[in-house]
This record gives structure tokens, C-alpha cells and sequence, in this order.
């Protein structure tokens, strides 16, 4: 007689569970990448502790009173420009000559008394007081370089404070800032011709170029890895223009381009890849190895230059008794955008994305880098300027005021 098979007592409820444990398969892989993941996070919790304190032992220069104020005034400085709404600017009315520039949106007004920022609302951010008898100011995105021309002294600022004030040996007629920081000063010289002050992000000079030519311009690069010159040299009497690029941190140039029988006269990179080139006889846009990607030659004295990351335009006067200009503009790649005629006494011209704004007899014009398309619109009379906040706003500068205009 067979035995009987005893009986295991379950109990009901464990039934269901026993069943799953069954046919239920590990997920090898998750629970390996789960693993992996946690002992990551722990391994960073043990390190970041240990990196934290190295890193402050090491720069402990920079956790300073005023460092972390600087980091919180730039802060708020920054946010004044984001959030802003674009206004009509106002500003202090002064006698006499004043540089007024373009600086994040807002205005800078350098004039015989110092230096002043309008953020684009027209909130004054910075004055700063300074005697000149020829101001003069060069600004990129960040920062703002003013000079006396003619004399030693220069300041170097951003939106809320004075970041550097100095003295060059010989007097600067010349200065160039790039958003890095970086920045150059030109001034003559006894022994050569033009001497060539670069400086980097820290105000620290990084190096002096003493060159044999007389130079008429000077670019610093956006990302602050080139300085281009520009400048007029002469041999066995014939008087050529040179341009020389150095990579910063280099005293040979890595690039030097001659145009025989022309007069210098800018120069400015357009972007980090292309310099825009201006002599009295054509535009012309390079590479940084020297390549020629455009050149549009003319005629006609010059009224009008303006060079940016947008593009390039030249404004010339065909016939002075019909008040006939032509405007040249080309994009920052050097593409002929606009090579087209208007009638009227054009005395600015200022480069947006694609559109170039002129102030012309009273009014603004925008033309079209896309079809040549003018359109214009009346602004008040006493303009002495203007300059592009986009393509489609623009400021026109008076003697007290920046007023803004929406051109569609």
C-alpha cells in the first residue's frame, strides 16, 4: 500500500505570493544600473566635501569681501538689462565735445567731466568723474574703455563700477575692447612708429607692439584669441596699407596681408573667423589666415562707417550737388547684402541683422540687406548720431537725450 503523500499546510493568504515569486524574473539589468548609480552618488558625497575645501585653500584670493560684492552688483547690474523695458534716454546735457556709445542695450555718454551708463530703461548705473578735454570711448558687450585723446590717462569700466584707471608713456589717440576683457591702447611713438599696448582681462599688460607703421586701426576679437592691426607703411616710395594678425599671447604675426596704393583706415573682426577691412578705395572682409572673401571697390569720399558682429556698412558720396550716396552693406561672412543708391545727406550709418539704419535730412531710413527694400521715418531735428538696438529698434542720440524709434 503506497504511503500517502503528507500534506503541506499554506496558508491561503501566502498563495498568491508564492505564485509571483514563481514566475517572477530579476531584471538583471536595472537592478545592475541601480547599483552602479547609487555607489556614484555615494563616491560623489565623499569627494565633493574633500573638493570644496582643496578648492577654497587654493583660491581663497577670490572668496573676498569684494569679489562676492562685484559678483551680486554685476548680478543685479545684468538683470536691470534683461528685464528692462527700451526707453528714450536721458542724460546730462554738456558744452562741447562727448563721445556717445552703444553699451548692452543702454547708452554711455563719455564727456569733459566723466563717464555715465543708462541702463535701456534710462536708469543711470555708473557715473564716474574724470577730466577730459577730447573724450573719447570704445565698448563691447561688457565693457566700456574711455580716454582723452590727445593725453596719457584712460579708464576702463562696466556697468556699475571703475574697473581700471591708468596712464600709457606717450599719448593714446586709439583704443579697442573685446567682451573678454581684453583690451589695447595706440599711441605714438619716439623710437617706431605707432607703439601698441594690449592688456588682458585683469588690466595686466600682456604685451607692447612696436611696429614700423603708422597704425590707423586696431580689433580685438569677441572671444579675445586675435588682435588685427591696421596701419600705413611706406618703401622705396611707394605707400602701401598693412594689416597684421596676431594670436594674443604671440609677438610674430601669424598673418600679415599688403594692399599696395591704398590708404588704411579700419579694420574690425565681425566675427571670430572674418576681419571687415576699409581703405579709401574698397571694403573688403578676410579670413583670419588672409583669404580675400569679398572685396567691393568705389569711388567717392567716405561719409559713413560702422563695423560689427551684424556686418558691415560704408556709406559714400557719389555727387555732392544731387546729394547722391551710395550704401554698401555685406554680412559678417562678407556676403554682399545691399549695393544700392538714395538721395539725401546722410551723415550716420549703424548695422543691424541684415538691415543697415542711416540718419538722413531728418529722418531714419532702414535698408533692407534682403532686397534693398528703404523704409523710412521722421525723427526729431538736432541728431548727431544713432546706433542699432536690433533690427528693428534704434536710438537716435541728441544733445541731452537717446530717444528710441520702432522702424517695421
Amino acid at each position: 500500500m503506497a504511503k500517502r503523500r503528507k500534506e503541506e499546510n499554506v496558508p491561503i493568504e501566502m498563495i498568491g505570493l508564492v505564485s509571483d515569486q514563481k514566475t517572477k524574473k530579476p531584471n538583471t539589468y536595472w537592478e545592475k544600473a541601480e547599483r552602479l548609480y547609487r555607489m556614484a552618488f555615494r563616491v560623489i558625497l565623499c569627494v565633493l566635501p574633500v573638493f570644496v575645501i582643496v578648492f577654497v585653500a587654493v583660491c581663497s584670493r577670490a572668496f573676498t569681501y569684494e569679489s562676492i560684492y562685484c559678483f551680486f552688483k554685476d548680478l543685479g547690474a545684468t538683470g536691470s538689462f534683461v528685464n528692462a523695458d527700451y526707453q528714450s534716454v536721458s542724460y546730462t546735457y554738456e558744452e562741447g565735445e562727448r563721445s556717445i556709445v552703444s553699451y548692452r542695450g543702454g547708452v554711455a555718454v563719455v564727456g569733459h567731466n566723466g563717464v555715465e551708463v543708462y541702463s535701456p530703461s534710462g536708469e543711470i548705473l555708473l557715473v564716474k568723474e574724470a577730466t577730459m578735454k577730447a573724450p573719447r570711448a570704445v565698448a563691447s558687450r561688457k565693457f566700456l574703455v574711455a580716454y582723452d585723446c590727445g593725453e596719457k590717462g584712460f579708464t576702463v569700466t562696466n556697468t556699475y563700477a571703475r574697473v581700471h584707471q591708468g596712464e600709457t608713456e606717450f599719448p593714446v589717440y586709439m583704443a579697442e575692447v573685446a567682451d573678454t576683457g581684453h583690451f589695447a591702447l595706440v599711441t605714438p611713438s619716439d623710437d617706431d612708429l605707432s607703439h601698441v599696448y594690449l592688456y588682458n582681462e585683469n588690466c595686466k599688460l600682456i604685451h607692447c607692439f612696436e611696429t614700423t607703421y603708422a597704425v590707423t586701426g586696431v580689433a580685438i576679437s569677441e572671444n579675445g584669441s586675435h588682435i588685427a592691426l591696421l596701419g600705413l607703411a611706406s618703401k622705396q616710395g611707394n605707400v602701401f596699407s598693412v594689416m597684421e594678425v596676431y594670436r594674443i599671447g604671440d609677438t610674430t604675426p601669424a598673418t600679415t596681408v599688403m594692399l599696395e596704393g591704398e590708404a588704411p583706415l579700419a579694420v574690425d573682426f565681425t566675427n571670430n573667423r572674418n576681419l571687415s577691412v576699409l581703405t579709401d578705395t574698397a571694403l573688403r572682409v578676410f579670413s583670419l589666415s588672409g583669404e580675400e572673401r569679398n572685396c567691393t571697390a568705389f569711388s567717392g569720399a567716405i561719409v559713413a562707417f560702422d563695423s560689427n558682429e551684424h556686418g558691415t556698412a560704408v556709406i559714400l558720396e557719389l555727387d555732392d550737388f544731387t546729394a547722391t550716396h551710395r550704401v554698401i552693406v555685406m554680412d559678417k561672412k562678407g556676403k554682399l547684402l545691399t549695393d544700392t543708391a538714395i538721395s539725401g545727406a546722410v551723415s550716420a550709418v549703424s548695422v543691424a541683422e541684415r538691415r543697415a539704419f542711416l540718419l538722413a535730412n531728418g529722418e531714419i531710413l532702414a535698408v533692407s540687406g534682403r532686397n534693398g527694400e528703404i523704409v523710412s521715418q521722421k525723427c526729431d531735428k538736432g541728431a548727431v548720431g544713432l546706433f542699432a538696438v536690433d533690427s528693428k529698434r534704434v536710438r537716435v542720440s541728441y544733445a541731452g537725450e537717446a530717444k528710441l524709434y520702432t522702424i517695421e
